[in-house]
């Protein structure tokens, strides 16, 4: 059995944010503008080919564990009382087989930029998968001509897609607490909207949020918070007719908005793990 590798292009990067069924589970199907302003951003543009390692299986390892899929789904005639004892034989021989012949080698983000996945950008920060932003923005209904605070701006392929939503109408303030990646994500978004001024990266700390630009039609934060987080300090940020903040946490989504005065709230449970918020 080979070992197969596929070369990804833009598009059926964006057909793999808009199928994954983690996210599709809470909203389904994609919003089609979203689909769209992702296909106005060229993930590529917002990586490097700083090399980074991965571990790659052999291919006598993928055929030991095709070996135990085979018999795994063959469990049915095994005898009354025999299950349990074979099945993790059958398990453990094809973890050890994969764990005993990994290869490593080098590879860079911008090769493998249109996989659904997510890449390290360094300073310990990483690039989300285009799924979940597709996911976060989705359920954010971002609408033109918003204006919007994004709280972690890394590479900036967040704010690029948002800001294609947005549209020249919106407003974007994008901040970062690593001054190397705040200027890397700034290089990024002036490429992209061609310093439009539509998208203003602020160099500093993102957890009070930015006042200075507020109110906002929505916030939403790309790192994971921590005990002492305030969301009320955000939500004193938002339009009260209709502002939308989403932040992440240890084990999921939490969305609170505004309608018309009262605010009402929503949880996304998903198995997912996050950079933590930085002060």
């Amino acid at each position: 059995m080979k070992n197969k590798r596929f070369l990804y292009t833009n598009e059926q990067l964006v057909q793999a944010a808009a199928s994954n069924p983690a996210f599709l589970q809470f909203k389904n199907p994609r919003d089609p503008r979203v689909l769209e302003a992702m296909r106005r951003v060229d993930r590529r543009d917002f990586l490097d080919d700083t090399m980074f390692p991965v571990r790659d299986p052999s291919d006598e390892s993928l055929a030991a564990i095709q070996l135990a899929e085979d018999k795994l789904s063959g469990k049915s005639i095994l005898a009354p009382g025999e299950n349990d004892a074979k099945l993790i034989r059958i398990a453990a021989y094809a973890a050890f087989a994969l764990i005993g012949s990994l290869r490593t080698f080098n590879v860079s983000p911008r090769a493998l930029a249109y996989n659904d996945q997510t890449f390290p950008i360094g300073h310990n920060q990483s690039c989300s998968k285009p799924s979940l932003i597709a996911f976060m923005d989705d359920v954010l209904e971002i609408e033109r001509g918003y204006n919007v605070l994004e709280v972690g701006t890394g590479s900036g392929y967040h704010a690029a897609v948002t800001y294609e939503l947005i549209g020249p109408d919106g407003k974007l303030t994008t901040v970062e607490v690593i001054p190397e990646l705040a200027e890397f994500g700034r290089m990024n978004l002036d490429k992209h909207t061609k310093t439009s001024g539509k998208v203003e990266v602020i160099t500093g700390s993102g957890k009070t949020g930015y006042d200075r630009n507020a109110p906002y039609h929505r916030i939403y934060l790309t790192a994971g918070v921590n005990d002492d987080f305030s969301e009320e300090v955000f939500l004193e940020q938002l339009d009260r007719k209709n502002g939308a903040l989403l932040y992440p946490d240890p084990t999921g989504f939490n969305l609170a908005v505004y309608r018309d005065g009262r605010l009402e709230k929503k949880r996304f449970e998903i198995g997912l793990s996050f950079v933590p918020l930085r002060p």
